[in-house]
C-alpha cells in the first residue's frame, strides 16, 4: 500500500513517515514546519490518545497552509478547517 501525500489534492505518494511530498511540505512556512517537527515524537503510537493533541493541532494547521498556498483554500476555508482539525485534537485531550 502506498502512502500518499496529506495536503489537499494533492496524488504524489511519499514515505510513510512523512506528512507531505517535498512539494507539497516547502509550500509549509518554517514555523509551522518546526511545529510538526516539535510534536511528533510525543505522540503515543500504541494508541490514539491525548498525546496525539498537539500534533494533531500542528499537521492540521500545515495542511491548511499548504492548500491555501496552492489555491486550494480561501482565508475563511482555511480557518474553517484549522478550526475543524482543533476540535478533534481537543476532543483527543479530553478522552
Amino acid at each position: 500500500m502506498t502512502h500518499h501525500c496529506h495536503a489537499i489534492a494533492c496524488p504524489r505518494p511519499c514515505p510513510p513517515a512523512h506528512l507531505m511530498c517535498a512539494t507539497c511540505w516547502r509550500t509549509v512556512p518554517a514555523p509551522l514546519q518546526a511545529a510538526v517537527y516539535a510534536t511528533v515524537g510525543k505522540r503515543d503510537m500504541r494508541s490514539i490518545d491525548a498525546t496525539w493533541g498537539p500534533w494533531w493541532r500542528a499537521q492540521g494547521r500545515a495542511i491548511a497552509a499548504a492548500a491555501r498556498a496552492a489555491g486550494h483554500f480561501t482565508e475563511s476555508q482555511e480557518a474553517a478547517y484549522i478550526a475543524r482539525e482543533d476540535k478533534v485534537a481537543n476532543e483527543m485531550e479530553e478522552d
